[in-house]
């Protein structure tokens, strides 16, 4: 009966040993898949949090690169603008003989793109006093390109900041030849370049 008793007691020692050792095993694999699985969340959050910040920095480069743009690209259409107001001062203040050559050939290119052999000009009081004084020279500079001029009329009724408007005297036809009609001609394409030349 002892010996019995002892197989018994051995079987149940070894029984016991073998479910403490499977017990571990169970426990250390529940635990190496616990600690995997915390690893992998704490993985999965620390790439949320770096993705978050990642679009966060790249929302606020975004937001930085497009105020830069939008402040560069005011400060040059400002800058064609001043460019284009200095232009238009410098023209409105030419000095009377810089002037008399700007208006004969304004009033040529009028009379000629008309083919009139009597005009009837339009200007500011000004220049209406600088064309009668200079008539005959207006005259005789017309000639040069149409022969058969004979002369022309002035009206020093415009408010214009220069420039001609040459009407003809038998018809509606007329040409208008201000400085702000041709400012208002050339006014995109001069802030264009002005904008290409900026860049």
């Amino acid at each position: 009966m002892k010996e019995i008793k002892e197989n018994l007691q051995q079987h149940t020692e070894t029984v016991i040993r073998k479910i403490r050792e499977r017990a571990e095993k169970i426990r250390d694999r529940e635990i190496s898949f616990a600690k995997k699985k915390y690893e992998e969340l704490v993985q999965e959050g620390k790439n949320k949090v770096d993705r978050n910040i990642e679009i966060k920095e790249d929302s606020l480069r975004a937001q930085l690169i497009l105020q830069f743009k939008l402040k560069e690209e005011n400060f040059k259409y400002k800058l064609a603008k001043d460019l284009l107001r200095e232009a238009k001062q410098k023209i409105v203040s030419l000095n009377e003989d810089v002037g008399k050559v700007s208006l004969k050939n304004l009033i040529r290119e009028g009379i000629v793109s008309l083919d009139l052999k009597k005009a009837h000009i339009l200007v500011n009081k000004k220049d209406e006093r600088v064309l009668k004084e200079n008539y005959e020279e207006v005259v005789a500079f017309i000639k040069e390109k149409i022969s058969e001029f004979q002369g022309f009329t002035v009206e020093g009724s415009l408010n214009c900041w220069g420039g001609v408007i040459v009407k003809s005297p038998s018809s509606p036809e007329f040409f208008d030849n201000t400085f702000e009609r041709r400012f208002e001609r050339f006014d995109r394409e001069f802030k264009k370049k002005i904008l290409e030349i900026l860049g």
